[in-house]
């Protein structure tokens, strides 16, 4: 399989060289390497010891890609490959689609992301993805619509848009029902506004999306729903960016976004015959400062998950960090970091979760 993208994509780039009269065409690379020493404490280690230990990987969203358009400029496409390397190398599938434009109109489908938990307004939290699963404080205060197969419609005017659509619901495992068949009738919705004015911007967003369940004897629930709600917005003033950002989701595990901290605690809990569901509150707060070629960003995030079925009720954890970026030309930078991150307490036994601290750089090529 990875064989098989790769060779797509290098037929697709040479198809894009060879017919310049067809289509103009953008071959473009990023290459991210992170390095440093990530430490865990007692708490979540085998040994029960805390546990420090070096790193360096290519981070899973570095990407090969090639974009294209046509002589009119109203119908193009996109097909972008991750490419990344730890203790093994691999390569993904990031994106590929197509669009149609009319006027302030947009009509896309393919696999990629959305408006619904766009990052764009997200910390410039970098180190490490890549096996630390943390960027962009993705499920410490931010959320991320993660790349689906979709169609979505998209108008945009100035400072103001929105956009809607339907996408593949996600191949997941609800606890509480087996022996049968999980279905969706009806496909995930989501929909967005933009509204962007002077130093600010903000794109709120929703998705929704119903799981069913065929072949449950008695009174078993046998339909259950996720939804979200994403906030995010910045302010920028003189060389200050100012970000924030809350959300509220509830079943959390069913809904579109990157579970990287939660796990089977995202989803609802079966009691009895019917669900008790989870809810999750959460938001993040950072600063971003500019200055030519340096750049600082600060910031903190929170996740509070609760549901009734859990014997604690609740649990909340919080994430810290800070970093520097410097340019060194226009295609490198170098990026410091330190990031914190408490688990909290454990929803059933109400023991600590532990932390871990990352220490690192992230070495970026982008073309």
């Amino acid at each position: 399989m990875k064989k098989f993208m790769i060779i797509a994509v290098a037929i697709a780039m040479c198809m894009a060289i060879a017919a310049p009269a067809m289509a103009k065409y953008t071959v473009g690379a990023k290459m991210l390497t992170t390095t440093g020493y990530k430490s865990t404490s007692e708490e979540r280690t085998a040994s029960g010891n805390d546990v420090t230990t070096f790193w360096a990987s290519v981070e899973g969203h570095s990407r090969l890609f090639v974009s294209f358009v046509n002589a009119a400029k109203d119908t193009g496409g996109h097909v972008e490959l991750g490419l990344s390397s730890y203790t093994s190398a691999s390569v993904s599938l990031r994106h590929v689609y197509g669009w149609y434009k009319v006027g302030n109109c947009k009509f896309l489908a393919g696999h990629t992301d959305n408006w619904f938990g766009t990052l764009a307004f997200a910390p410039s939290q970098n180190v490490s993805v890549t096996p630390h699963l943390k960027l962009l404080f993705i499920d410490w205060g931010s959320q991320w619509g993660v790349r689906r197969p979709q169609l979505s419609f998209t108008y945009m005017s100035g400072g103001f848009g929105f956009q809607f659509g339907i996408a593949q619901p996600l191949d997941t495992a609800i606890t509480g029902w087996s022996g049968g068949d999980l279905y969706n009738t009806i496909p995930e919705i989501f929909l967005a506004i933009q509204f962007r004015a002077g130093g600010f911007a903000t794109i709120p967003s929703f998705s929704w999306t119903r799981y069913e369940y065929e072949g449950l004897t008695g009174n078993t629930e046998d339909s259950v729903d996720g939804w979200a709600f994403i906030f995010p917005m910045k302010f920028n003033v003189g060389p200050v960016s100012i970000r924030f950002a809350v959300h509220y989701m509830k079943n959390p595990g069913l809904v579109p976004v990157a579970n990287w901290a939660d796990g089977a605690n995202a989803n609802p809990v079966m009691v009895g015959t019917s669900f008790q569901e989870t809810t999750q509150t959460g938001g993040n707060l950072a600063l971003h400062y500019y200055a030519g070629a340096f750049k600082m960003y600060a910031g903190v995030g929170m996740e509070k998950l609760e549901n009734d079925a859990w014997e604690k009720k609740d649990y909340t954890r919080i994430a810290y960090f800070i970093a520097c970026r410097y340019s060194v030309t226009k295609n490198f930078f170098i990026n410091p970091e330190f990031g914190y991150y408490d688990y909290g307490d454990d929803e059933t036994t109400g023991y600590d979760n532990g932390n871990e601290w990352v220490l690192g750089a992230l070495f970026a090529f982008a073309f």
